[in-house]
């Protein structure tokens, strides 16, 4: 029996080339699968660069993190914590429509990798309610603490905006905390959330920022 010699591996190939295509050949003459891509990476940020980069300062980061929910957002949190920090839109909204029965805009939006529910979600819309306080000096109010919820009174005056009327109305800055903040640390975030919110508002006058206030039960 005549036996003839195997093919060089080079004149296979070259063969297999001419005869089928590229993509038909593969190093033993096999097709093989190709490799599944990546799943895609949630991209996350750091927890101080959220809402603007201006709301969570070092001590206020420490602790979160330190938390027992915090704690997952040591790692970073969603960039649409950026995204929904629209303390831009926002306050050109709230100095527009100076209406109590409009609803309040989201500025600040934190969430981990995760998903679900905001771990912390800072709001700000108008109160139907005359600020309250009797000094005449433009100000914020006590931080009021119901459940979960903390709020934060503004005496914003704003009397040239087109949907402004005559019955008096406080801007009122909101907080759902589900990681478990002390009162002092709520009211640092809502103070500097404000200082960012009215900043791009045309109050008539300008806003005292005192140290976090004492925290009280209830929104009188």
């Amino acid at each position: 029996m005549k036996v003839f010699p195997f093919p060089h591996p080079v004149a296979a190939f070259m063969l297999c080339f001419l005869l089928t295509g590229a993509t038909a050949c593969s190093d033993n003459g096999s097709d093989r699968n190709p490799a599944p891509e990546k799943p895609h990476k949630t991209q996350l940020i750091s927890l101080k660069r959220a809402c603007g980069g201006k709301v969570f300062d070092e001590q206020t980061y420490k602790e979160i993190v330190s938390s027992r929910r915090g704690g997952t957002l040591r790692d970073g949190v969603q960039a649409d914590g950026v995204k929904y920090g629209m303390t831009k839109e926002a306050s050109q909204h709230l100095g527009v429509e100076v209406d109590a029965s409009s609803d309040a805009k989201v500025t600040c939006f934190v969430d981990g990798a995760s998903g679900g529910e905001a771990e912390l979600e800072v709001q700000f819309g108008w109160w139907p309610e005359a600020f309250p306080s009797k000094t005449p000096e433009p100000g914020i109010g006590a931080v009021f603490r119901s459940g979960d919820a903390f709020e934060l009174l503004v005496d914003c005056r704003i009397s040239d905006s087109p949907t402004a009327s005559a019955k008096p109305k406080t801007l009122r800055g909101t907080i759902v905390d589900r990681v478990g903040l002390t009162d002092r640390t709520a009211a640092k975030i809502l103070i500097a959330s404000a200082r960012e919110v009215t900043a791009g508002m045309n109050c008539s006058e300008p806003i005292k920022f005192p140290d976090p206030p004492k925290v009280q039960d209830g929104l009188k």
